[in-house]
């Protein structure tokens, strides 16, 4: 469209907002038309087209097309993408995929390369993940020995592992010693524990006791002439 055009355009919209007077003085004032150019936020990127803009974790991930031309996705670009923190490269060069998802068991690489067994035998698991036997990797210390099997080959519930295991912070044994479950658990009228010792009635039974879970939340227990209640919560408000 041609600037005349853009400036015939212009004038009649400021027309219907000024008085005529005003409008004769402005009439007759110069203007030029500036086309800027738009800077995707800091952490985005430009498509192909130039058209969008797209936040650089979701480059190559292979999971959906984030640019409308798909220049996101696009062969020769990922080759020489560098991938975001927390991410790494698929050894097709083409993929990027977090780093907590290497090895966890499932193929997230469409060429399964992040699933390699003898590259997970090799793999240090990220923070707050564990190593199965296999090498691959389950989400934290409280899915050791939880009862669970969340270890493709059962290691994370090996009996003699998790007679050595010691519970991570808010969590107690079994008597069984083979399970660790969470100590706002105990006593709560449900057994956790595979034993049922988290809802033994002696154990239950007793004194005031009081169990400090968090800077929030306490817990307490006590017994009554006809009942145990087992446990209430409150919430402990710190000015």
């Amino acid at each position: 469209m041609k600037i005349n055009s853009l400036k015939s355009i212009f004038l009649d919209r400021v027309k219907t907002l000024i008085s005529y007077n005003i409008w004769k003085i402005a009439d007759n004032i110069q203007f030029k038309l500036f086309v800027v150019a738009h800077s995707c936020e800091i952490g985005h990127i430009k498509c192909g087209d130039g058209l969008q803009c797209v936040h650089k974790s979701a480059l190559c991930d292979k999971e959906v097309t984030d640019c409308s031309d798909g220049s996101d996705e696009e062969e020769e670009m990922c080759k020489a993408h560098s991938c975001s923190d927390y991410f790494s490269k698929c050894s097709d060069g083409l993929q990027c995929v977090r780093e907590i998802a290497i090895c966890n068991g499932k193929k997230d690489c469409s060429d399964g390369s992040d699933e390699d067994v003898q590259m997970c035998k090799a793999h240090s698991c990220s923070d707050y993940f564990s190593k199965c036997s296999d090498g691959h990797s389950v989400s934290g210390e409280i899915a050791i020995c939880n009862g669970k099997k969340d270890c493709s080959d059962g290691s994370d519930e090996d009996v003699q592992m998790c007679k050595a295991h010691s519970c991570s912070d808010y969590f107690s044994k079994c008597s069984d010693g083979l399970q660790c479950v969470r100590e706002i658990a105990i006593c709560n009228g449900k057994k956790d524990c595979s034993d049922g010792s988290d809802e033994a009635v002696q154990m239950c039974k007793g004194k005031l006791k009081e169990i400090s879970y968090s800077s929030y939340i306490t817990l307490i227990r006590w017994q009554t002439q006809s009942h145990v209640i087992h446990s209430v919560t409150f919430l402990i408000c710190f000015a």
